[in-house]
């Protein structure tokens, strides 16, 4: 990671406007380019919980793990034009090295190499959106995994299929309060991708909930 993205060079050359730096600015900003590219929702959630950002990060930086509010001190006075361009410089790389590869083989590759090594190492694989295609489903069955993918391109047609349902009110198991936030879930299984002969499921997660004076919701 440093000879190729040269990533503590360009953290070193960021501003640094803290008043107290107690903790070097590279612990606090090789987290934050890390959770951008794997699109975490909040760094509150991460930060938050110090002790297990230890075992996230041991193979990145050593010393003192951020809290959130050392996170948000330093973004609150660092150029955001900074921090975005070292996160695009960092895809630009990736995508020259064809570290995805079409979304696939580089995942495909890790699962079967996974496998060869560790045997059965994992019982349900968790990935992005760009994972969705028939050759990375089909590898996960064959290496006897389930995965859960994210599915947010409303182009798609298993998007638009699902959808039209869940609009219908099929499918939907369960409607509930949790807190002040109202939860309700879908989950319709016998879905179709083409190259993939297994049928797909889909699960949609809705939380409607009332801030400032108004009603907010988010699907997942």
């Amino acid at each position: 990671m440093k000879s190729v993205y040269k990533i503590p060079q360009k953290i070193k050359c960021l501003t640094d406007e803290r008043k107290r730096k107690s903790i070097p600015l590279f612990n606090i900003v090789m987290p934050v380019l890390l959770f951008l590219m794997l699109q975490y929702e909040s760094f509150h959630t991460i930060f938050s919980a110090p002790e297990s950002m230890s075992k996230r990060l041991k193979n990145c930086i050593s010393g003192r793990i951020p809290k959130v509010d050392a996170v948000r001190d330093l973004l609150s006075r660092i150029n955001p034009d900074e921090i975005r361009s070292i996160h695009e410089e960092m895809i630009d790389i990736i995508k020259r090295n064809r570290v995805f590869r079409e979304g696939t083989i580089g995942g495909k590759r890790l699962i079967e190499r996974l496998k060869k090594r560790y045997g059965h190492f994992a019982d349900v694989i968790v990935a992005d959106a760009l994972y969705l295609n028939a050759p990375f489903i089909n590898t996960l069955k064959e290496n006897g995994l389930e995965g859960v993918i994210r599915l947010k391109d409303e182009r798609r047609m298993i998007f638009q299929d699902a959808e039209r349902l869940f609009k219908q009110d099929e499918g939907k198991k369960a409607s509930f309060w949790k807190g002040k936030k109202k939860i309700e879930v879908w989950d319709l299984s016998g879905f179709k991708m083409e190259g993939c002969p297994y049928k797909l499921r889909v699960v949609r997660y809705h939380e409607q909930w009332e801030e400032n004076g108004k009603e907010t919701e988010r699907f997942m």
